[in-house]
């Protein structure tokens, strides 16, 4: 079993003087089976879904002016009812140690990650929609019910008030969706229940390191489309890594760091980002858009560069421990892809760079369908049908676009276009793509620790 040991760490008041003589500095709770830092500060409301910071990772708070300082686990360095999200850093050089409250300088700093906690959220739409509408009813958006917690809760032994449902075609075998029977299929999912978001389930954890920004790159030069993890940071006010196609996005993010199950990030897990963002623990409405979108692909920017305070609109907490970049900026391509029309895998694969071998937890699958309208083809934490009814509207030019939350453009993948991106001007947004390199285009990391 896990074996912890507490670890008192003194700080000398005077040179020549014994440790022991010390001020009492800090501790922390090592388990020694998984390598992994402990916070002791838990947050209640988590109920035990508190960050994991395994070994490289420093836990770090982020002040009112963006200068990041390493975190005392003893303390609350994060909250999330004060919708201040625990924020971890990799380091260029992992060799540096800090104390605790010791400022990190942006120059040793190689990637910034954001904790979501696993949680349940209230279904408030079940996306049963056959086809899109013609108007738009601007009462939708709402502040999401969450529950933090690592249990998934059985709808038997639970109240009606807070109860599992199973989402249509969820594996429990597998931990992932069937793409044969993936939405729209019988379930005992309602309308009110509380479901346990699929992001948590499928990597088997209790929250995920989601990149702050969209991904970056090292270096004066762009990669361009190569499989290269070591180009990739994760940084504010940096170039985004465009004109990568998925499979080599895909690659990239999957060998950045493996001891802590790095991947690219996938449309479910875009999801738990998005619903957590318009909970009562978010900023809970429309999100400001990174301007730079079309011109420079600069990350973390909202009219000004990430250093302004201004930037934090385009954050998902209002603050600077939120995540960036997830309206605007960039266009992410994200792991959600649509079967063939046979039910294979020809979509994920037909690149050749891309294989069937990839562990299906790695990717999200989708119903076969030769349009870009909904016809219940969304899964419940998504993203997508939730945020309908995904509807059509004229707009003064005469085009009609097919819109979700805040007039967000929503286009699902279908058989011309099998992959989804996200991102497009809003973090409710969702449109349609073939694997190819875009100069537009770029990704997201995920950890799941």
């Amino acid at each position: 079993g896990s074996v912890e040991h507490e670890v008192r760490l003194w700080l000398d008041e005077s040179a020549g003087n014994d440790s022991q003589n010390g001020t009492f500095y800090s501790k922390v709770v090592i388990d020694a089976r998984q390598n992994q830092i402990v916070s002791i500060y838990k947050e209640e409301i988590l109920n035990g879904a508190d960050p994991v910071v395994a070994e490289g990772l420093i836990p770090v708070e982020i002040g009112s002016n963006g200068k990041v300082t390493k975190a005392d686990v003893n303390s609350n360095w994060y909250s999330y009812e004060e919708k201040k999200w625990a924020n971890a850093v990799v380091l260029k050089d992992e060799n540096k140690e800090y104390w605790p409250g010791e400022e990190i300088p942006e120059s040793n700093i190689e990637s910034y990650f954001v904790w979501i906690p696993k949680y349940s959220y209230q279904l408030w739409d079940l996306g049963d929609y056959l086809n899109a509408g013609s108007v738009i009813d601007e009462t939708k958006p709402h502040v999401i019910p969450v529950k933090f917690g690592l249990e998934n809760t059985n709808k038997e032994e639970s109240s009606i008030e807070f109860k599992q449902c199973t989402t249509p075609g969820w594996d429990e075998e597998q931990k992932i969706y069937n793409s044969r029977n993936v939405s729209g299929d019988s379930s005992n999912c309602e309308v009110g229940d509380y479901m346990t978001h699929p992001a948590f389930l499928s990597m088997g954890t209790n929250g995920l390191w989601v990149g702050k920004f969209e991904t970056g790159y090292k270096g004066t030069t762009a990669p361009g489309n190569i499989n290269d993890s070591s180009r990739i940071q994760i940084k504010p006010d940096i170039y985004s890594w465009r004109n990568i196609n998925i499979s080599n996005a895909y690659l990239s993010s999957y060998n950045y760091k493996r001891e802590y199950d790095s991947h690219m990030i996938k449309n479910t897990e875009w999801g738990a980002v998005s619903y957590l963002q318009h909970s009562r623990y978010g900023n809970q409405n429309e999100m400001k858009m990174n301007t730079t979108l079309y011109k420079t692909y600069i990350t973390g920017y909202q009219e000004e560069n990430y250093w302004k305070q201004s930037s934090t609109s385009a954050s998902t907490t209002g603050n600077y421990s939120g995540l960036y970049d997830m309206s605007g900026g960039a266009i992410e391509f994200v792991m959600g892809v649509m079967v063939d029309a046979s039910g294979g895998l020809s979509n994920l694969t037909k690149n050749g760079l891309l294989s069937a071998d990839i562990a299906p937890q790695y990717y999200d699958l989708y119903k076969y369908h030769t349009s870009t309208n909904h016809f219940n083809r969304r899964i419940l934490g998504d993203g997508t049908g939730e945020f309908g009814p995904i509807l059509s509207t004229l707009v003064p030019n005469g085009v009609s676009y097919s819109m979700s939350w805040y007039r967000a453009s929503a286009y699902y993948i279908y058989s011309n276009a099998s992959w989804f991106e996200r991102g497009n001007g809003y973090i409710y947004g969702f449109s349609c793509q073939l694997d190819q390199v875009l100069d537009a285009n770029s990704f997201r990391i995920v950890l799941a620790i």
